[in-house]
């Protein structure tokens, strides 16, 4: 009963190393393309996040130069603290969005294999 058993699994078990063995195949080739993409698109969002943080910057420059004339149009002198505030966030939103994606494109151009290896623990992690 046994050998009658092992001689059916056999072939299964077999075909299974096998596929496995192409899979394996395919993906060492598929493996420096992957990698290549991945840097590609973590450096393409890292140049949007630098724009966008660069340009959150310039509107708060603006803002602060035509604080009166902006003021004067658009409100009146008791809801200034509304406007200091959305400048403040504006502010901080762009710097914080200009250090994070400058650091992050540092990573990837100094370090490409850190950086690597931070991205597949943060997928393993779940990060």
């Amino acid at each position: 009963m046994n050998k009658e058993l092992l001689q059916e699994f056999l072939p299964i078990v077999t075909k299974t190393k096998e596929s496995i063995l192409a899979g394996i195949e395919v993906l060492e080739k598929q493996v420096p393309q992957v990698v290549n993409e991945i840097f590609k698109w973590e450096s393409s969002i890292s140049v949007i996040g630098i724009v966008l943080g660069l340009i959150f910057i310039i509107i708060a420059i603006i803002i602060v130069k035509n604080w009166k004339k902006l003021w004067a149009i658009a409100y009146d002198k008791d809801n200034e603290l509304g406007l200091a505030i959305g400048l403040i966030i504006l502010s901080i939103t762009g710097i914080t969005m200009f250090i994070y994606n400058t650091c992050k494109m540092i990573n990837i151009l100094v370090a490409p294999r850190l950086y690597l290896l931070n991205y597949i623990s943060g997928l393993l992690t779940c990060d």
